[in-house]
């Protein structure tokens, strides 16, 4: 039941509706409360058509501008930054108001312009380039913007803010970036025409180590006689063979460990072979701090392009790994399988050229250098003689144009035994470096004399700080400036070294026979020997054929059991008794043997003298001049080189005789080897292998007669007249003494083949090769001894000179005129 009072009356509003409506027409009704709608309305409304136009604008923007941004990480930055810099002069008033550049840094370098004397101004270069924000520039008809930004974020890895360079252009002129791009990169290049880059590693970044470097000609590195063609010919033929490789499914990268002493010269070649093949040189230290196996095999395959990898001191990566510092650095976390994959695993990078260094080869693990990780070792060791004669022309030759200084400066070091040996052929135990010598050099750089003076001062020594050394009274009178050599360790290869070597080449034996059934040459081990010129070897090749010759001598060794080829004997001239008359076996009617010159190798001159003449000796067997090295027994033959002994080692079974112990020999010692068995043909028939063409017990066996000529003796020139008053000039021996040596060492061998019953002989031109013996000299020692009554009587029955002259230098036309047809 309702009340008639509570129920509403029709047509009547509410109070409280009635007061809201009165309330909202007021506000409206106020003109400040209506231009604050209108307001707001307008507001929204450009609120509202700004965003449409920014819209439309971006829409505008993609349709026809186009971007490109370079980060600071990549390699164009720098390059578009010096782009950027180059002054430019545009026509027209407009197109020179807007491409200016208002705001700009600046890179400042400094370089001493003293030249002569301690004092003088310090040259400043200022290189201007953008700065941060935005500018325009003009690149033929597109107008570019500019645009350069530092970011608030910091590369970690090297603490440097991240930037960017972003520009822009219409869409019609897009194509003018690939032009700058190139303009740039090309000015890069020109500013690093001459000059070698040298990368480290920056986090997981390679970036330029400081400014770049000037390229070290790469005669400025004087390393022994061979070694340095020998790498720079190997790297060039490994840069030309890229599709050899692809082709052959071989990973295109090479490896090459170069050790020996320090101050020999190593690092320094590297460098200046990079200069050489217009390459940069990218250096890792695997000890540091954050270098991890992942990091180190990333960095490994994202090299630079056209790059040298090196790592040196290979050895001391791993040593002391467990050590801390002060502040708990644990050094880097790189572990050795860590270090092998990256060179060689399955992810190792390609197109690359790696060199390793060390001081210390008996330090390195098998794994390390086995073939395909290191493809090519070479020793760069103490200085030679003609090493310290080229530096010594590369410094005073404008001076010593006669060769006097040199050659005084050379017996210098001689007499104090600086190349091994002292005078009398004994061993002094004493070597300097290359090194040493530049430092003994470049403290006479005018003072030829000086130098010679000086030249005690390269034994090595150690010299406490109160030490003074005074060489001369010039240099007396320096104060605080006594001129010292550093201390620096003599290394000899010790027979855990020996042993390593040993391990390579079977390695290497190991891995060409089970890759292929032909000979892979050791610069290309993991694939098949190439196609080479018969009449030409390379060091490679000889050095394949050399393992070869190891490999194969013991099988046909085997069938000889009558043989004996690593029996040998020292014999010194002054045990072996000279030779009397009533001895003689007089082998021809007449008393005389005729002399005999043939341009040809030694072995096919025995093989032709023994065809040609029956000898009637008890020993029936030709005896051949082995013209050895007195340091290495079979000279260089494992690594290719291509001297008269290495071609007897590469032939036959001469380097099973040729024993460590007997080594160094002494200058009136030789060694002879009764049976030596000839296993293959010569050079220019390609070494082939002469079984199973010929039976094993019908190959050739002479009997060979080691000895050791004079090393690059002094030497002169004297002049003469002929009867036609024709001017003649000879090249002598400098001292009396090294020609009555080499015929000591002449008399030696004769001696040697008498007493063994040899009445056939193959001789030579001894020394004449790269141990620079004068020819003319050499030619006339030969006659000599072979004319002393001691030779005379019928001791030989035919005596022929095997002078292999193929580069026709003259040793075959002087011996044939001296010696060929003689009577002796």
């Amino acid at each position: 039941m309702t009340l008639p009072w509570c129920r509403p009356a029709f047509g009547m509003e509410s109070p409280q509706t009635t007061n809201s409506l009165l309330s909202l027409n007021a506000l409206f009704d106020n003109p400040l409360f209506a231009g604050g709608i209108g307001l707001a309305s307008l507001g929204a409304a450009a609120a509202f058509a700004r965003k449409g136009a920014i819209v439309a604008l971006g829409a505008v923007r993609r349709r026809l501008l186009v971007n490109v941004e370079i980060s600071k990480q990549d390699p164009a930055y720098p390059w578009i930054l010096a782009w950027l810099s180059q002054p430019r002069e545009h026509p027209g008033y407009i197109a020179s108001r807007i491409t200016r550049i208002h705001n700009l840094s600046v890179t400042t370098t400094t370089t001493n312009t003293r030249g002569h004397g301690t004092s003088g101004p310090v040259n400043a270069s200022f290189f201007l380039q953008p700065g941060y924000g935005r500018h325009i520039v003009k690149f033929g008809n597109a107008y570019i913007s500019v645009n350069r930004e530092k970011h608030s974020t910091a590369n970690m890895n090297t603490g440097e803010p991240h930037e960017i360079v972003q520009l822009t252009t219409l869409w019609a002129y897009r194509h003018a970036f690939e032009g700058i791009f190139a303009e740039a990169h090309k000015l890069a290049a020109k500013a690093n025409e001459g000059k070698t880059v040298v990368y480290s590693a920056r986090g997981m970044e390679w970036a330029p180590l400081g400014d770049s470097r000037k390229k070290r000609p790469i005669g400025s590195v004087i390393l022994d006689e061979g070694v340095k063609e020998s790498i720079v010919a190997d790297v060039n033929d490994f840069l030309s063979r890229h599709q050899w490789y692809v082709d052959r499914g071989i990973p295109y990268r090479r490896g090459y460990l170069l050790f020996g002493p320090p101050g020999s010269g190593k690092s320094s070649f590297i460098q200046a072979l990079a200069g050489e093949l217009d390459f940069g040189v990218a250096m890792i230290n695997l000890s540091e701090m954050g270098m991890t196996d992942d990091k180190l095999a990333y960095l490994l395959t994202k090299l630079p392009k056209r790059c040298l990898l090196l790592l040196e001191d290979a050895d001391a990566a791993f040593v002391n790994r467990r050590q801390r510092d002060v502040d708990g650095y644990s050094g880097a976390n790189v572990t050795f399988s860590g270090l092998l994959n990256a060179l060689d695993g399955v992810a190792a990078g390609e197109e690359r050229i790696a060199f390793l260094t060390t001081n210390h080869i008996d330090r390195l693990d098998p794994a390390l250098i086995r073939p395909g990780r290191v493809d090519m070792m070479l020793r760069i060791g103490e200085a030679t003689k003609y090493q310290a004669a080229e530096m010594w022309d590369r410094f005073y030759g404008d001076k010593d144009e006669e060769g006097m200084g040199k050659e005084r400066f050379l017996r210098r070091l001689e007499e104090l035994g600086l190349f091994g040996t002292n005078q009398d052929g004994t061993p002094s135990n004493r070597h300097t470096s290359t090194a040493a010598i530049q430092g003994l050099f470049l403290f006479n750089k005018t003072d030829m004399q000086g130098a010679i003076d000086m030249a005690e001062g390269l034994i090595p020594r150690s010299f406490e700080a109160s030490d003074d050394v005074t060489l001369g009274e010039k240099h007396t009178k320096l104060r605080n400036g006594y001129w010292r050599l550093r201390k620096y360790e003599h290394e000899k290869m010790s027979s855990p070294q020996q042993k390593t070597l040993d391990s390579w080449i079977s390695s290497t034996r190991s891995s060409n026979n089970a890759s292929t059934s032909q000979p892979a040459t050791p610069f290309d081990r993991s694939g098949q020997a190439s196609t080479r010129c018969k009449t030409f070897r390379r060091r490679d090749d000889l050095a394949v054929i050399a393992k070869e010759t190891r490999t194969s001598l013991p099988d046909i060794l085997q069938k000889l059991p009558n043989i004996q080829a690593a029996k040998s004997e020292a014999l010194y001239l002054s045990t072996l008794a000279p030779l009397k008359p009533s001895e003689c076996p007089k082998r021809t009617c007449a008393g005389k043997a005729m002399i005999r010159i043939v341009n040809d190798d030694s072995l096919n001159a025995a093989i032709d003298l023994a065809t040609t003449k029956k000898s009637v000796s008890a020993s029936g067997r030709v005896a051949v001049l082995n013209m050895a090295s007195h340091v290495n027994p079979g000279g260089g033959w494992l690594k290719g080189a291509r001297a008269q002994e290495e071609a007897l080692c590469y032939r036959s079974s001469l380097a099973l005789s040729l024993h460590r112990r007997y080594y160094p020999l002494k200058q009136r010692m030789g060694l002879y080897t009764p049976d030596v068995v000839v296993i293959r043909s010569d050079m220019p028939s390609g070494h082939k292998l002469l079984v199973p063409d010929i039976l094993e017990q019908d190959l050739p066996v002479v009997s060979v007669l080691s000895i050791a000529a004079l090393r690059c003796p002094e030497t002169r020139r004297i002049h003469g007249n002929t009867a036609d008053g024709v001017v003649l000039e000879k090249l002598v021996y400098a001292h009396p003494s090294a020609r009555e040596l080499t015929k000591d060492k002449m008399r030696l061998c004769l001696r040697m083949a008498a007493r063994r019953d040899h009445g056939l002989l193959v001789l030579g031109a001894l020394g004449c090769g790269a141990f620079r013996n004068p020819k003319e000299e050499v030619a006339h020692c030969w006659l000599e001894v072979l004319r002393e009554t001691e030779f005379q009587g019928g001791w030989w029955e035919e005596i022929w000179f095997a002078v292999y002259d193929a580069k026709n230098e003259g040793n075959f036309e002087i011996f044939e005129k001296i010696l060929g047809g003689e009577e002796v």
